[in-house]
């Protein structure tokens, strides 16, 4: 499966669109947890493993923000509710949806000098 951007950029969601606007454009994403989630933001062709072990997440959408993510400081991800940008509990990590608000799939990752490092797509659990 091999991940695209959309082609019509005037259905763009407004929101995203806003968001865009409101990020500093520099590099933020310094490394990877792994491999997937790397080739999942360069674009790349995802494996059938990759693509099954991704299940239901829709990859344009996870693209997309990580896309993002990318070009964001903290500000930025604050200002931006839709994204859901949080720290977790007990950990030096933040998270982000990688879908929507129903998906049970979230990017995570850690500030480093205002980087991003060891961003790493994570399927929740439910606990329940």
């Amino acid at each position: 499966m091999r991940v695209e951007a959309p082609q019509n950029h005037k259905k763009a969601n407004s929101r995203i669109a806003a968001f865009a606007f409101s990020c500093i454009f520099f590099i933020v994403i310094k490394s990877f947890a792994d491999s997937t989630t790397e080739t999942l933001f360069l674009g790349g062709e995802l494996s059938r493993k990759e693509s099954r072990k991704l299940g239901g997440l829709n990859p344009i959408k996870a693209h997309e923000r990580l896309s993002m993510l990318n070009e964001a400081d903290e500000k930025a991800l604050l200002m931006a509710p839709f994204l859901h940008y949080h720290k977790l509990k007990g950990t030096t990590r933040y998270s982000i949806d990688a879908d929507s608000r129903k998906s049970s799939w979230r990017i995570t990752f850690h500030w480093e000098n205002a980087e991003m490092k060891d961003v790493l797509l994570v399927k929740i659990e439910d606990t329940h």
